[in-house]
């Protein structure tokens, strides 16, 4: 097997590549997780952010990570500048309505 590019980067996670040429088709080598940065809440453990996808990544306290869709940079911002984490998501990320999914 040949490794090396092409590479596809989706919503949610970045995907490395290989050809099989066996099978005349590309395969997943490995995905790799978003980055997420601590923060000081009761409520939130980390929060993450990919710009290229406008993704906002949230692991709670009590263990689960979901990812909230089209989420703007000015609110991600905001968020890791807020000084009540959780009260900004709150209002800003949770009751403005954006789509999500439960992921971990």
């Amino acid at each position: 097997m040949k490794y090396g590019y092409p590479y596809s980067a989706n919503q949610y996670k970045l995907t490395i590549l290989r050809y099989d040429f066996r099978a005349s088709s590309f395969c997943s080598v490995k995905e790799i997780e978003m980055i997420r940065t601590s923060v000081s809440s009761s409520n939130l453990a980390s929060v993450g952010y990919d710009s290229i996808a406008q993704t906002l990544e949230v692991k709670f306290n009590h263990g689960g990570i979901y990812q909230y869709s089209g989420v703007p940079s000015s609110v991600y911002s905001g968020l890791m500048a807020a000084s009540s984490h959780g009260q900004y998501f709150d209002r800003y990320v949770k009751k403005a309505g954006y789509s999500y999914r439960k992921i971990g």
